[in-house]
């Protein structure tokens, strides 16, 4: 149960949470976290608060998080709100081109012949992204890719806790219509696959 964020803390309170003691010397460099994901270390510095260290130190503090583990596939675009945390992989795919038509014949009402005519390129795939409000973790334009992991300790810009995530899928590239004109019209090229956003939890 986390620490109050203001008011009167006791010894008993710190000890029921952390289970060290009564011995604030016992805390230091030991871990804690916050409900809003973020974590840290109770003072262990020669020119911090040492010794003792501070009560102030351990308003709104807890010693875990309850991380669920997860491992979600996105198929279109939504948005998630960031859970507890350590870390989070992050895979985006973009949707891919589409192909291009295939060549057909048009007839020249000048020469009074049947002419060669390219088929019309296919569309690109649309972009995937997975992005906050002020950052964008991952993206991904047509036809790519990106992966990484986001760790709550060592990324600058980590998310924390309850902040909503925009999760954006790539839609599929339309194929190009073939050139000419019936009957020797050519074939529309291919569409393209929708793009994909892994997250995991952990």
């Amino acid at each position: 149960m986390t620490l109050p964020t203001s008011g009167t803390l006791s010894l008993d309170a710190i000890n029921t949470e952390f289970n060290l003691g009564r011995n604030l010397g016992a805390y230091r460099g030991v871990r804690w976290y916050k409900d809003d994901n973020s974590r840290g270390f109770f003072d262990n510095s020669a020119t911090g608060n040492f010794p003792p260290i501070d009560f102030a130190e351990f308003y709104g503090k807890r010693k875990t998080i309850p991380v669920s583990p997860s491992d979600t596939t996105y198929y279109s675009s939504t948005t998630i709100t960031v859970p507890f945390y350590n870390t989070i992989q992050v895979t985006v795919v973009a949707g891919t081109s589409g192909g291009g038509g295939s060549a057909g014949l048009a007839y020249n009402w000048v020469t009074g012949q049947w002419q060669a005519a390219g088929g019309s390129p296919g569309s690109p795939g649309g972009a995937s992204s997975f992005a906050s409000s002020s950052a964008t973790y991952f993206y991904a334009g047509s036809d790519g890719s990106s992966s990484g992991t986001i760790n709550a300790e060592t990324t600058s810009n980590a998310p924390l806790k309850d902040v909503v995530i925009t999760i954006t899928v790539g839609a599929q590239g339309i194929g190009g219509a073939g050139g000419g004109q019936d009957p020797y019209k050519g074939a529309k090229g291919s569409d393209g696959s929708a793009g994909y956003v892994r997250v995991i939890i952990g």
